[in-house]
C-alpha cells in the first residue's frame, strides 16, 4: 500500500477532525487563541423529549478537545502541566484526540482519551509536587 504524505499534519489534524464532527452532526468551535489547552469547544445535539415544555428540556452537551498529531512512533502524548491542571478542574468533560500517522502519511490512525479520573489525579497531584 503506498502511503499519501501529508505536508503540514497539524492543520491536517484539525482539519480532519472539525470534517468528521461535521458528518456527525457535532457543532465545533474552534479556540481562536490555543492558550488554555483545548482546540475546540464541541456541542452535541440536545435530544427533544416529546410532550415536555421548552423550558424544561435537556441542553446541548459540550466538551472541550485537545488534538494532536504525531507522524509515527507509538500512539502517546503529553500535554503542560497547566494545561493538564486546566482539564483537571474544568467541569466540561476533556478529551485528548490523536492523530497518529504511518511515517508522515496516510493511513491514519485516531484515538481519543477521556481525561477523566486517573488523568485528574495525576494531574493534581503533579500539580501540587510542582508547587
Amino acid at each position: 500500500m503506498s502511503k499519501t504524505a501529508i505536508h503540514d499534519l497539524g492543520a491536517w489534524a484539525e482539519d480532519r477532525f472539525s470534517g468528521l464532527c461535521s458528518a456527525a452532526g457535532v457543532t465545533r468551535n474552534k479556540s481562536s487563541q490555543d492558550r488554555t489547552g483545548w482546540d475546540y469547544l464541541i456541542e452535541f445535539p440536545a435530544t427533544t423529549i416529546a410532550r415536555l415544555p421548552a423550558d424544561l428540556q435537556p441542553t446541548d452537551r459540550s466538551a472541550r478537545v485537545q488534538v494532536k498529531s504525531k507522524a509515527r512512533g507509538k500512539p502517546s502524548i503529553s500535554i503542560k502541566l497547566s494545561n493538564a491542571l486546566r482539564f483537571a478542574k474544568d467541569p466540561t468533560p476533556c478529551f485528548l484526540v490523536l492523530f497518529l500517522a504511518s511515517d508522515g502519511g496516510e493511513p491514519v490512525r485516531i484515538f481519543a482519551k477521556h481525561f477523566w479520573e486517573r488523568e485528574i489525579t495525576d494531574s493534581l497531584r503533579r500539580g501540587r509536587e510542582a508547587g
